[in-house]
């Protein structure tokens, strides 16, 4: 629902084009996986190469490690200079200058995340000014009501239309939950982390 509100609460994705930065995490990929869904054009971030997999599984139509490369530029590049119409942003304290250069004009950063709760974000005021920009900051537990409805509906769509297909790493058995909850804190788990439940 986070990436659904993150992507749709400024209309129809048609035709647009997204840069999620994150494309392996959680609402990342599933950001990847809705907008795809929807008919968008994608570009997304990742750290390393078996993110950049999965990202390209779900998906995606650029995968740029954000370490290796110039993200401003490796999206100018292949929108030919166009820019994005969204951003799905994980971290947007830490990601504001590329979010200033790979958005189009009324370009809308959607932020649900950052690294720090104590994180100030500064937005250069003129290129914002002059872009028409617009910031809009996703909390899925004060998402209004009507976006609730709307986003259970269309992901309900995606996944009965065979559209929403996450990569799963591992699967445990009910009684390893423990042990599954510790393998996602890791870092190390790159996909979903499945728990099967028993017949009791």
């Amino acid at each position: 629902m986070t990436a659904h509100r993150c992507l749709f609460a400024n209309g129809d994705l048609r035709g647009k084009r997204v840069l999620v930065q994150g494309g392996a995490g959680a609402v990342g990929n599933a950001a990847i996986l809705l907008a795809k869904w929807a008919g968008a054009w994608v570009a997304a971030t990742v750290s390393r190469k078996e993110q950049a997999e999965v990202a390209r599984a779900a998906g995606a139509d650029l995968a740029i490690n954000r370490h290796e490369e110039d993200i401003g530029s490796a999206v100018k590049l292949a929108t030919e200079g166009r820019g994005v119409d969204r951003i799905v942003d994980v971290d947007i304290a830490a990601n504001i200058d590329v979010a200033i250069v790979c958005l189009a004009r009324d370009g809308v950063v959607s932020a649900y995340s950052t690294e720090s709760p104590q994180a100030k974000l500064t937005i250069p005021f003129f290129p914002a000014l002059l872009g028409g920009f617009s910031f809009r900051f996703v909390y899925v537990y004060t998402m209004p009501e009507a976006a609730m409805r709307q986003a259970a509906e269309e992901i309900s769509a995606c996944a009965t239309s065979g559209s929403y297909v996450p990569q799963i790493v591992k699967t445990y058995p009910l009684n390893a939950i423990a042990e599954a909850h510790e393998f996602q804190k890791s870092g190390k788990a790159v996909g979903k982390v499945l728990i099967e439940l028993q017949n009791s």
